[in-house]
């Protein structure tokens, strides 16, 4: 009861001690909010992070393969040089080595866009390594002479019982 807009002591010392009891559950609430916020942010670090040392691995990962490859082609360069190499014809699907191909590069270049038209079953007679080099220049060449935001355009078909395979880039050309 307020009297000439007075409370009396005993009104005050309840209003008092609610407002006490109203900041102390505002203080527990806001510590108990800062600890879960905290652990929230902790949280998304540790997640960032882990995607960071994902990402880093998958990028380390795609170099090695880059790196395994080039090495390779330098073994495989080297030994024909030097006549090493044996011939060693096989009847090969062009079509699905090629597809594997283009996957293996995708992986190495994700953003790179490839638009193949592949006709299937078309089958050489070949040294599976050497056109697996050849093709692989190819890609490399079109990826690295062409503008990055065009695509490379394989083409695999047949013409009069011979297989013909395009790799097309936008780049100025020789």
């Amino acid at each position: 009861r307020v009297k000439d807009g007075q409370f009396t002591e005993e009104e005050e010392a309840k209003i008092i001690k609610v407002i006490e009891e109203i900041e102390s559950e505002h203080d527990d609430l806001m510590t108990k909010m800062n600890k879960q916020f905290a652990k929230l942010v902790e949280a998304n670090k540790k997640a960032i992070n882990k995607a960071k040392d994902t990402a880093e691995l998958k990028k380390a990962l795609l170099e090695s393969k880059r790196l395994d490859s080039l090495v390779n082609n330098i073994l495989v360069t080297a030994q024909l040089e030097q006549g090493e190499v044996a011939n060693q014809l096989q009847s090969i699907d062009l079509s699905e080595a090629i597809d594997r191909w283009i996957e293996a590069f995708k992986e190495r270049f994700p953003f790179k866009k490839v638009i193949k038209d592949i006709k299937p079953d078309q089958f050489v007679l070949g040294e599976p390594l050497l056109l697996q080099l050849l093709f692989n220049n190819l890609l490399d060449n079109a990826n690295k002479y062409a503008p990055t935001d065009t695509p490379i355009h394989v083409l695999l078909t047949q013409v009069n019982h011979e297989v013909i395979l395009k790799v097309i880039d936008e780049g100025l050309g020789i």
